[in-house]
């Protein structure tokens, strides 16, 4: 719990003007999200912000994203962790309950969908979508 307002100093950077009001000893701030109408009001630090990474660290993907707050909005920044290749990000989105984005792997082109849920403060809920090139099994056909 903040109780000082030089506690909130480093909550500063979500607003343009630079103050962080306090209700009840606990920094607060709003934040106008792009794609929503309404004025959404955030108590703390939003649990989508930090580092995530697969669950599954044995079979799972090496890829990590870290979301950090952009003023109204999040940016989104991904890793392949094995060999530190920097993914391009596009599309973030938030909707009140979802972050949703799209990653591509430059070396190979490889793109895949995201949409990122909170469930707990230390795990979130990840819908990913890849497109893969098929061919023809029976080339007889």
């Amino acid at each position: 719990m903040v109780t000082s307002p030089l506690a909130c100093a480093p909550l500063a950077r979500w607003y343009r003007d630079s103050r962080v009001p306090q209700v009840s000893g606990k920094c607060v701030w709003r934040i106008r999200f792009s794609t929503m109408a309404e004025i959404v009001t955030l108590k703390g630090m939003h649990p989508l912000v930090g580092t995530w990474k697969d669950a599954d660290e044995n079979l799972g993907t090496s890829v990590q994203f870290t979301i950090s707050a952009a003023g109204s909005s999040f940016e989104v920044a991904g890793v392949d962790t094995n060999d530190g290749e920097i993914l391009s990000i596009s599309n973030v989105r938030w909707d009140g309950q979802h972050l949703s984005f799209e990653s591509t792997v430059p070396s190979t082109g490889r793109h895949v969908a995201y949409a990122l849920k909170v469930i707990s403060p230390s795990e979130v809920m990840v819908r990913y979508t890849m497109s893969e090139r098929w061919v023809r099994a029976n080339t007889t056909a």
